[in-house]
């Protein structure tokens, strides 16, 4: 959330030393394995483990 908070960037998928774009699927990775994190939301299907991820980070940048 910092390069948001500075105003570095205006979304969170643009900064390239986030993990972010991986867990959204956004780019592919040898080295995050996004499994573990994705299993904390618990809908079933990877794509929708994706959305709720993407929902809950989300949620974090409107309270900046």
């Amino acid at each position: 959330m910092n390069p948001l908070k500075a105003e570095l960037l205006k979304d969170l998928e643009e900064y390239e030393w986030s993990s972010y774009s991986y867990y959204l699927g956004i780019k592919p990775s040898d080295i995050v394995n996004e499994s573990k994190i994705l299993s904390y939301f618990k809908d079933g299907l990877k794509g929708n483990k994706r959305k709720l991820y993407k929902k809950y980070v989300e949620s974090g940048i409107r309270k900046i």
